[in-house]
């Protein structure tokens, strides 16, 4: 019987095997599972194993050794779950690697939506599209690994991932708006603006599903809210959409 393997990248990080949760509580071993799934298919050296087990405390003299030693206790963590369960971590060389073709993972699963909602994009098929952007966002759970330190260069990562599952937002709500459900992206988008307030696009949106929905005084007030934020954190007045968008609301 073939064996199931599923990984949980976005949010909260899990791993299961046959369905069946695999504890992996010492920190540093969490951190090397993570590494090890965040960089598949890829295989990962040691040193930047090193790096990303270390990244915020010196690490020990003998890290080399230390790092050998946590991945004997991962792999006997994975066959305690299931024998044999060990054999998807290879070492190669100075490398670790673990065979991503048998481990359904969120990440990777999330990126190919969000690329095939931009092929879908390109080609005009705007039902297909909102699909895969509605599979994306169904995917997001949190930000990569937010529950496992990796070091600063995965902080980069993880921004960046955020601002994409932002813009992923932003364009299924622009989907929607234009379908005619402004009143429920108002809502959406005033709870992202609530935590990403200097998103201009999604103030854009919101004061077009505003004046969608018949709410124009509410359009201006973003306006005004947008206007002030970002001149209070920027020093900037709104961008030249945004001001258009308003001369749109006191003409109409």
């Amino acid at each position: 019987m073939h064996t199931k393997y599923e990984a949980k990248l976005l949010g909260s990080f899990s791993f299961t095997i046959d369905d069946r949760p695999v504890s992996i509580r010492a920190g540093k071993q969490r951190s090397l599972m993570g590494l090890l799934l965040v960089e598949a298919p890829h295989s990962v050296s040691l040193d930047a194993v090193m790096t990303a087990l270390w990244s915020e405390e010196k690490p020990p003299r003998n890290a080399r050794t230390a790092v050998h030693i946590h991945m004997a206790r991962l792999r006997r963590i994975l066959c305690d779950v299931q024998c044999g369960s060990e054999k998807i971590i290879t070492t190669k060389r100075s490398s670790y690697q673990i065979d991503s073709s048998e481990v359904k993972i969120d990440l990777r699963l999330y990126k190919e939506a969000c690329q095939s909602a931009q092929i879908a994009r390109s080609k005009g098929e705007t039902t297909l599209e909102e699909w895969h952007l509605t599979r994306a966002v169904e995917l997001w759970n949190g930000d990569l690994l937010e529950d496992v330190p990796l070091g600063t260069d995965y902080d980069d990562r993880r921004r960046l991932l955020r601002e994409w599952h932002l813009d992923v937002l932003e364009r299924l709500w622009e989907i929607r708006i234009e379908q005619g459900a402004s009143a429920q992206a108002v809502m959406l988008l005033r709870r992202l603006l609530a935590s990403y307030p200097l998103r201009e696009n999604a103030w854009c949106l919101l004061m077009t599903a505003l004046m969608r929905d018949g709410r124009s005084a509410e359009a201006v007030s973003a306006f005004n809210a947008a206007r002030e934020i970002f001149t209070e954190q920027l020093g900037i007045g709104p961008g030249m959409r945004l001001q258009s968008l308003f001369q749109e609301v006191l003409t109409a």
